[in-house]
């Protein structure tokens, strides 16, 4: 049987190097000089939070979940003040980066033996790079969200070298491997994985006042049910609700936003603009802006979606969504108003909220 009417066609031809094909993904570091030093995360400090014993979500959330041996277990029977981490056994290596490593651990201690995220820091090296206030930012971000589309951390540790952060382990991985194991998706999975996205940025924007600046498929995690959680707060910036212009120069190539790169001092829209690029890329499997070279990929930025070849097999809503996220100009751009798109019509953001939306996303 011919597959030919199922390969996706372009309007126009594209230059873009290809979702799967791009080059290695480097954040660019903040370049600000005015960093103000932190001791707390540095110091022998222990802090516990006891987010774990909040009251449970009595609504029944009846989607699809992750294996049995990985599930959750949801048990507020922890106590977190005398948990150690020599009542954690590793299971295996979750990824990492320069400054840190994630690991998958699991609580002996516990008659479940739930399992976690366990983040290790490097203490010499995040010194060494003048990058302390980063990490402490996204511990502080941490401690203070309570929100089902934001890994949940549990605890702290300090060690003489490293720092340890310890969350709830996103088991169903991130967003840019399942891309790529499942290929692009249909705009109705799409729309759960935006509105997830949606859903936490609203929560940062608005609960916490704080900007994420690095919105991308990677920190995107599938968490237990199939929920979509953000994560990865390194970048991220806490500003004044009445003055909430930054000009720090930080992300990711591809999903940096015209007036980050052009130095017009940048606000809460920065993050639609990089969720405008992560809609075109789970819908495409490709990239927007990204080019072989990341001069080319920040001209093409700063060129604009307008510019940007679209498969005609994505409806004009679907391209007018996309299209608002990623305006050049941040007063054009969709924000908080997102929720009323026609994009999302027939989209029950109260089940999403309240867990009783069954994940679309294939879990195995």
């Amino acid at each position: 049987m011919s597959t030919v009417s199922n390969l996706v066609v372009w309007d126009d031809a594209s230059t873009d190097s290809g979702f799967c094909s791009d080059v290695e993904r480097r954040p660019c570091q903040p370049t600000s000089s005015r960093r103000q030093k932190t001791k707390s995360l540095y110091g022998n400090d222990e802090r516990c939070l006891n987010q774990g014993n909040d009251e449970k979500d009595k609504t029944k959330d009846s989607s699809k979940s992750l294996p049995s041996r990985f599930r959750k277990t949801n048990d507020c029977s922890i106590i977190w003040n005398e948990i150690t981490l020599n009542d954690f056994d590793y299971v295996r290596n979750l990824g990492g980066g320069g400054y840190a490593r994630v690991d998958l651990v699991r609580l002996t201690r516990h008659k479940n033996e739930e399992c976690f995220a366990l983040k290790k820091i490097n203490k010499k090296l995040v010194l060494e790079a003048k990058q302390q206030r980063q990490f402490e930012a996204e511990k502080d971000v941490l401690m203070a969200a309570k929100s089902r589309f934001i890994p949940m951390l549990y605890k702290t540790f300090s060690s003489s070298n490293h720092v340890y952060l310890l969350t709830e382990a996103c088991l169903g991985g991130d967003l840019f491997s399942y891309l790529e194991r499942f290929g692009p998706m249909h705009c109705s999975m799409a729309r759960f994985v935006i509105a997830c996205a949606v859903e936490a940025l609203d929560y940062l924007h608005h609960a916490l006042h704080v900007i994420h600046r690095d919105v991308k498929t990677e920190n995107l995690l599938i968490g237990e049910h199939g929920i979509l959680k953000l994560a990865d707060l390194g970048f991220c910036k806490t500003v004044d609700p009445s003055h909430s212009s930054t000009y720090t120069f930080c992300g990711t190539p591809g999903y940096i936003a015209p007036e980050v790169l052009l130095d017009k001092g940048h606000s809460f829209s920065a993050d639609y603009f990089s969720l405008g690029v992560v809609a075109y890329e789970i819908l495409t499997c490709r990239s927007p802006f990204r080019r072989l070279a990341i001069i080319d990929t920040y001209k093409a930025t700063i060129r604009g979606i307008t510019d940007v070849a679209f498969p005609n097999n994505l409806d004009h809503v679907t391209r007018s969504f996309v299209r608002g996220l990623c305006y050049r100009e941040p007063e054009r751009r969709l924000g908080p108003e997102i929720h009323s798109h026609e994009w999302f019509y027939g989209f029950s953001w109260l089940q999403l909220r309240a867990g009783n939306m069954v994940s679309p996303l294939c879990l195995s």
